[in-house]
């Protein structure tokens, strides 16, 4: 997705706000090579983060989402759109892998694991028939995103110092080379 809901006119992305941090982490199926996640979605009900991970809303759906990189913001499948009786507060332009397309913008409250974000600008599309949720780099940027040795692993907000792998390679590296001069 090229240009993220928030962009649209005067209308502004909420702020997420984290009282604690929250994570989750999962080992991922090297057949499938991608990340998924269960995920609650419902009608925005504009109540507080706690109150949201404690109880969903009696009106949210189950929904399965995909951790997905090249999505510049989050978006939902129209099947749960329809499903929650959703109306779109604009529409938005969006570049999908099947090419250029619009969809209405919605607000929702969506729970990742015992994360929830309120009031979530996101974008109604037609995603495969298995995924539910484009989960984009508008959560994703929200905290630490980490996939190694066939595990996933995400917290937010932030809890410190961002891992730079270049630097810990070139660490290593230097150990290396001095085993080697010996």
């Amino acid at each position: 997705m090229k240009n993220p809901p928030h962009e649209i006119g005067k209308l502004e992305q909420p702020e997420m706000y984290f009282k604690e941090h929250s994570s989750l982490s999962a080992e991922i199926n090297p057949k499938i090579k991608a990340v998924f996640s269960d995920c609650k979605v419902s009608a925005t009900s504009l109540t507080s983060l706690t109150s949201l991970i404690s109880h969903a809303p009696p009106n949210a759906v189950d929904a399965r989402g995909v951790w997905d990189t090249g999505a510049t913001a989050t978006a939902i499948s129209n099947r749960i759109v329809k499903k929650l009786g959703l109306l779109p507060v604009a529409r938005s332009r969006i570049n999908t892998a099947r090419g250029l397309t619009y969809g209405g913008v919605y607000v929702v409250d969506l729970i990742i694991g015992k994360m929830a974000n309120c009031g979530l600008w996101v974008t109604g599309v037609d995603i495969a028939e298995h995924i539910d949720v484009l989960i984009g780099m508008d959560i994703i940027l929200l905290g630490e995103f980490a996939i190694s040795h066939g595990k996933f692993s995400y917290c937010s907000p932030p809890c410190g110092n961002p891992v730079d792998l270049a630097q810990k390679a070139e660490r290593a590296n230097e150990k290396i080379r001095k085993k080697q001069r010996r």
